[in-house]
């Protein structure tokens, strides 16, 4: 059993099941259009378990030279969480790499899901 299972067990007071629902539920895709923003030269988070599996409203967007605490200061990081949220309720479109700071983001393929 995963340590976060049993710390979820022991804070909630529930039990998880092999197969419950609870891990049916959390498992697939987020029903909402879903951005994952992540740096490879965090430190903290290994950015491998940052990917989501791309669908028609899941992306990955790389942020080059980024520490995790630096995130959420990070010019780059910031102009692509307003982009995001600057989308129309029901309108995903993929983010766009260009604009000011384009040399920031890693292309696309290189964010695929491993």
């Amino acid at each position: 059993m995963a340590a976060s299972t049993r710390l979820y067990e022991a804070l909630s007071g529930e039990t998880v099941q092999a197969s419950s629902e609870l891990q049916q539920a959390i498992a697939g895709d987020l029903p909402v259009p879903t951005t994952s923003i992540y740096s490879k030269s965090d430190g903290i988070v290994n950015w491998r378990t940052c990917i989501l599996r791309l669908s028609a409203t899941a992306e990955n967007i790389e942020v080059r030279l980024a520490s995790h605490v630096g995130l959420g200061v990070n010019p780059a990081a910031l102009w692509a969480v307003a982009d995001r949220l600057a989308q129309a309720e029901g309108h995903f479109k993929q983010f766009d790499r260009f604009g000011p700071f384009a040399i920031a983001y890693a292309p696309a393929e290189h964010a695929q899901s491993a």
